[in-house]
């Protein structure tokens, strides 16, 4: 006898050849299916054999592949002083299907603190902490390398190393020499930032 049909599924799988068929006894036909998402994600489906020999489904599995994320485009780390450091982040997700797995890196005077590994399904994501450790003065460009199954991107680090600040104050001491009770006098101090950078602090007494 012949066995005769056909093999149908639904969007956004499509039979692309071999969607009818008549065949005799021991022959055989390719049935080609055909993916074509239209949006991100797993998409889950079946192609439905309907026959004269009876029927069958099978089931269809496919998905998006991953696609990296990074914002912001760049991080400016601004003056930083010689010996300190300063913390910030990208953010990193998977904008797509899969998993997303991949991995950043940096080189002196930047550092990956956290979250230089990740592994993120559609629509995660997760924060990439950089530091910057200036060790001399000056401009400090650097880049973020941020290598994935979903894509390679590589933002741009910006820093600049400042001179510690350094307090300077004279004279080295005041004299007032005799003041009579009850009244005041007023004598002064001259600070002063030595270093580089932003001097901050207090002045009291006791």
């Amino acid at each position: 006898a012949t066995l005769t049909g056909s093999a149908s599924t639904a969007a956004p799988y499509t039979i692309a050849s071999g969607a009818s068929f008549s065949l005799g006894p021991g022959a055989s036909q390719l049935v080609t299916v055909r993916f074509s998402p239209t949006v991100t994600g797993s998409a889950p489906g079946t192609v439905a054999f309907t026959s004269n020999g009876g029927n069958l489904s099978r089931p269809v599995t496919g998905g998006t592949p991953p696609v990296i994320s990074v914002i912001p485009a760049s991080l400016d780390f601004g003056t930083v002083p010689v010996g300190s450091s300063k913390d910030l982040s990208f953010t990193v997700q998977n904008t797509a299907g899969g998993t997303l797995t991949g991995s950043a890196s940096t080189s002196a005077p930047y550092t990956i603190v956290s979250g230089a590994s990740f592994s993120l399904g559609p629509g995660a994501s997760q924060l990439v902490t950089v530091r910057f450790s200036p060790t001399a003065t000056g401009s400090a460009p650097g880049t973020v390398a941020f290598t994935s199954n979903g894509g390679n991107v590589s933002p741009p680090l910006t820093g600049t190393g400042a001179a510690q600040p350094v307090i300077g104050v004279i004279p080295a001491s005041l004299d007032f020499g005799t003041v009579p009770v009850g009244t005041s006098k007023d004598l002064s101090f001259t600070v002063q930032n030595t270093g580089g950078g932003t001097l901050t602090g207090s002045a009291s007494t006791s």
